[in-house]
């Protein structure tokens, strides 16, 4: 029995997790293949999770919001 929450959760701690690994590549590539990767890997990941997260209230969407606000190259 999955819930919203522990899918938000989920996604949050994988998508930082890959969020880290592609900004830590920041000085072996210039700044558009940075966000060519970062469009490629983890936008597509988190949106395909969007149907199991659709109705969650904005509150719990704050966690997925702070990875899309984390700094960026």
């Amino acid at each position: 029995s999955l819930t919203m929450v522990d899918a938000i959760g989920k996604l949050h701690n994988a998508a930082m997790w890959k969020l880290t690994r592609i900004l830590r590549t920041r000085s072996y590539y210039d700044k558009n293949e940075i966000i060519e990767t970062y469009k490629a890997k983890l936008l597509s990941f988190m949106e395909y999770r969007t149907p199991a997260i659709y109705h969650a209230a904005t509150t719990q969407l704050q966690k997925i919001d702070a990875v899309q606000q984390t700094t960026t190259p």
